[in-house]
């Protein structure tokens, strides 16, 4: 009997590894193909960062004007004094294309010119903080214990996301102020004036408000963790889903306020008035409502309750959280 001989040709053997098509035709392509392909990605990449430097220089450009223009028309001349000066102005690191190092310096360049240019920005709305009402301060930042707003006038003024982080503002008037989305974490508000301002989706987190005046003022959303609110007044606000954990409201009143849904656990409520307050759905547990004023059992009944929420004398628990 005959046996079959095997096939030594390396080109029919199919136990030959066969390199990988992509390998193969990578193998293939001239030297110009992967200069070419290089030469492509770095003119996008430029192309990309003078997008983003333009931009940046555009919103830097764009608030510098938004904001002298306003304070202009109170007085020109006391403006014109804070404008920059030629020397003074920013200068503008453009990425240039033969220049690769040039697009690397203008993309690290940026954060030194939106500091810059903000610094001077703050100097100027600070010597103005008497008379700020109805200004557009959208955006900007605002942050730091340096930022001495005490006693400002921001009636009615727009501030939008506004970043007023660890500013000072006490005694500040914000009265129909639009504060959406501001952050006002670790903030000093005492005594500040805010009835009828919007503060929906707001973070006024760790802040101090003592003795503010919220009446009318609505918090839809608005975050207040671990907050000083002890005496204030919250007369007839919104406060719709609000989160007041671990807040205190020590002597605050809350008479005829909306807490639908609101988040109060671990808030201190002691001697707060509650009269007339809609506590639908407001999560209660771990509260303390010793002594509060005006709260009756019909109100606790649309509330969360746990064992570890502190009752008034008299009061049950009858809407137990599973």
């Amino acid at each position: 009997m005959a046996w079959p001989m095997k096939n030594d040709s390396k080109h029919d053997s199919p136990y030959r590894k066969r390199a990988p098509l992509a390998f193969v035709n990578a193998q293939k392509r001239p030297a110009l193909y992967w200069v070419l392909l290089v030469l492509l990605i770095y003119i996008a990449f430029f192309a990309i960062v003078s997008q983003i430097v333009k931009h940046e220089m555009a919103q830097i450009e764009n608030n510098t004007i938004r904001v002298y223009s306003q304070l202009s028309e109170q007085n020109q001349e006391r403006t014109l004094a804070f404008f920059p000066r030629d020397e003074d102005s920013f200068s503008t690191k453009w990425p240039q294309i033969l220049n690769p190092r040039s697009i690397f310096s203008a993309l690290f360049s940026l954060r030194e010119m939106r500091s810059e240019s903000m610094k001077k920005l703050q100097h100027l709305i600070l010597a103005f903080k008497k008379d700020l009402s109805e200004i557009d301060l959208s955006g900007l930042d605002l942050s730091g214990k340096e930022m001495d707003f005490t006693g400002a006038n921001l009636s009615h003024a727009n501030l939008t996301r506004v970043n007023f982080s660890h500013a000072n503002l006490e005694r500040a008037n914000l009265t129909g102020a639009n504060l959406t989305a501001a952050i006002l974490t670790g903030a000093n508000l005492t005594d500040a004036l805010l009835s009828e301002a919007d503060l929906s989706q707001a973070d006024l987190s760790r802040g101090t408000f003592s003795n503010a005046n919220f009446s009318g003022a609505i918090l839809r959303e608005t975050i207040i963790i671990d907050a000083d609110l002890n005496g204030v007044n919250f007369l007839f606000a919104d406060l719709s889903g609000v989160m007041l954990r671990e807040s205190s409201l020590i002597g605050a009143d809350l008479s005829g306020v909306t807490l639908y849904h609101a988040d109060l656990i671990s808030a201190n409520l002691s001697r707060a008035h509650l009269g007339g307050a809609t506590l639908d759905g407001t999560d209660l547990r771990y509260a303390n409502l010793s002594r509060v004023i005006g709260l009756n059992q019909k109100q606790l009944d649309h509330s969360i309750l746990d064992e570890k929420t502190i009752l008034p004398e008299g009061f049950r628990r009858s809407n137990m959280a599973q």
